[in-house]
């Protein structure tokens, strides 16, 4: 029985070290993985440094884009990560913009500060889909609603460093040659993004809308008071 004792005891001891001298077990170890894209502490902004997407400009020149264009293909390949249930990918002269809905399909989205939760659900349990207006129907313009809907995240900068980087990363593969990706859940932006793609499905051209888009993205991503839109 001491036999069986002292090699259990042996054991854990070897295995103790083993996870101290090779470091393997850190409070604050980063442990993103593809369902969960936060970590015990959120990485600051201004350590950043190597993130693909864009970051809030304080200028707006930034968004002086001349073409728009919306990309059915890389739409896909976004909604193919975990945490996005739909995606609408905008492509311009230099840029992408991705408006996304998130879903529970991972953790770790919003980073590691809680977010008041936009969307209300509770429509679902009460049999109707509005719970405030007993209204059975949402716009059907509206790819977010905020009604029984997937969730939506009124400031970008509350969009997890990890889950946008997975994000640009799968764009700007796809796409070298893009300068920047700038990556928004909020649910004007979405709506948007969601008329430009249905004009595009009809096989309209999106020109006559750039002056529109660009008002709206740099007001998005370029306000110096850190506010968002909505």
């Amino acid at each position: 029985m001491h036999t069986r004792l002292n090699r259990t005891a042996c054991f854990v001891f070897i295995s103790i070290m083993l996870l101290i001298t090779s470091g393997c077990y850190d409070l604050k170890a980063d442990r993103r993985n593809a369902n969960n894209y936060g970590s015990r502490i959120e990485v600051p902004a201004e350590e950043q440094g190597n993130r693909t997407y864009g970051i809030k400009q304080q200028s707006a020149s930034f968004h002086d884009n001349k073409t728009l264009a919306f990309s059915q293909s890389l739409s896909r390949e976004v909604e193919e990560l975990d945490g996005v249930n739909s995606a609408i990918v905008m492509l311009t002269d230099r840029n992408a913009y991705c408006a996304i809905l998130v879903d529970s399909s991972a953790t770790g989205t919003t980073g590691s500060t809680s977010a008041r939760k936009e969307t209300n659900n509770s429509g679902t349990s009460l049999g109707r889909y509005n719970p405030f207006t007993f209204n059975q129907y949402a716009n059907p313009e509206d790819l977010a609603t905020g009604i029984n809907n997937y969730d939506t995240v009124e400031d970008p900068d509350r969009l997890a460093h990890g889950f946008k980087q997975s994000i640009a990363e799968r764009i700007k593969a796809a796409y070298p040659s893009v300068q920047q990706v700038y990556i928004s859940a909020n649910r004007d932006f979405i709506n948007q993004m969601n008329t430009y793609a249905q004009e595009s499905w009809k096989g309209y051209p999106l020109d006559g809308y750039v002056e529109d888009f660009n008002r709206t993205v740099r007001q998005l991503f370029s306000r110096s008071d850190n506010k968002p839109v909505r």
